[in-house]
């Protein structure tokens, strides 16, 4: 059996920028990115985004948004702050006047989402910074990512930001050397971390989501675009408001770009098309170019052999349009249609073919994956 050393340790997503976030066990993305995530924002009279930060201009700061949470049901999203009776916004059916809003430089298009949403954060806001303010959401695949793909979210560049839990710990063992309290989460705000299993082997180093180019798991496939430049918010406790200059302090000591300012931790990411990822997931980051072709990798969650090397040499693969078909003396064929490669469906299918193929008699654990074009 293979040995799955890297596994889905925690969830997250952010319906509302700016605010707290809500730890679930599956994220599912559609061909616009990710589901549910950064979907409102509250936005001014002039249409400028609300944040806990913001820069030169863009961007009203009310750190009091890290107050605001944000509940889910089956049919509402459920709005409180301290102070404040709750907000109900159904999760369908509900329109709103079509409006222009500014994320940044960016101008992207929103639904404002009434009276009663904007009276509500109006009266919470105003105590903090006086203004009239609104309550709106994103259509879908309305905006582009720098790299171009189509996406729903106002977030500020790209869909997916993960986390190793092995870099957060180094960070905490530099902070925990200056008396420094451990940091949490909540101050990073990622959406997947992923962890070591300390029982199946070597503990990789932390930060080597720096250095892959996917990272993939049963139910979907991420794209590793930029690293992810961190601002003020990772020093303000999001419970308390207490702001500090931890941990951007100890970060410029080792995570500064030597040519800027810019801070990194943590990994942006892009899905390639719908699927979903669950808590406990495996991670395949081990990626192997098939013979003779730049389009395909196999991803595993270990290192191949020479003698699964060998057998992946003998694989053929044909094209005819859209459709590839692979095969293997002896085991058949597997056909694919190019754009759903990455579907829940065909991924099960190439799983358990490739799987078979390198671990005879074994259905997961070696997956299929096609480059982005």
């Amino acid at each position: 059996m293979i040995r799955l050393t890297i596994r889905v340790k925690e969830l997250w997503i952010y319906p509302l920028k700016g605010a707290q976030g809500v730890r679930v066990n599956e994220l599912k993305f559609s061909q616009h990115g990710l589901i549910g995530d950064r979907r409102f924002v509250v936005v001014n009279e002039a249409g400028m985004f609300v944040a806990q930060r913001g820069e030169r201009g863009r961007g009203i700061a009310i750190p009091e948004m890290a107050l605001v949470r944000v509940t889910l049901t089956r049919d509402h999203y459920v709005f409180d702050a301290p102070g404040m009776s709750s907000l109900r916004i159904p999760v369908l059916g509900f329109g709103g006047a079509e409006t222009t809003v500014q994320i940044w430089d960016e101008h992207v298009p929103a639904m404002d989402l009434g009276i009663a949403a904007n009276a509500w954060f109006t009266r919470y806001l105003d105590q903090f910074k006086p203004g009239n303010y609104r309550l709106v959401r994103m259509p879908e695949a309305s905006r582009t990512t720098p790299a171009g793909e189509n996406w729903s979210g106002f977030a500020d560049s790209y869909p997916v930001l993960g986390i190793s839990q092995e870099s957060l710990d180094y960070l905490n063992s530099l902070l925990a050397a200056k008396w420094v309290e451990p940091l949490d989460w909540p101050q990073f705000r990622p959406n997947v971390v992923w962890a070591w299993e300390p029982d199946t082997a070597d503990k990789p180093l932390p930060f080597w989501e720096d250095d892959v180019e996917f990272v993939v798991t049963p139910g979907q496939t991420l794209h590793a675009k930029t690293r992810c430049a961190r601002c003020i918010v990772t020093t303000i406790n999001q419970q308390t408001l207490e702001r500090g200059r931890e941990p951007l302090l100890t970060l410029r000591e080792f995570r500064q770009d030597p040519e800027g300012n810019k801070v990194y931790f943590g990994r942006n990411l892009h899905n390639l098309g719908s699927g979903s990822i669950r808590v406990g997931d495996p991670v395949y980051l081990h990626h192997v170019p098939l013979t003779r072709s730049r389009v395909w990798l196999i991803a595993a969650a270990d290192h191949l052999s020479d003698n699964q090397r060998a057998r992946l040499a003998k694989v053929t693969v044909y094209r005819r349009g859209r459709l590839f078909t692979f095969r293997y003396p002896g085991l058949g064929k597997l056909v694919l249609e190019s754009g759903l490669v990455h579907s829940p469906v065909a991924g099960d299918v190439n799983e358990r073919w490739f799987s078979n193929l390198l671990a005879p008699g074994q259905t997961q654990g070696y997956r299929l994956v096609r480059r982005p074009n």
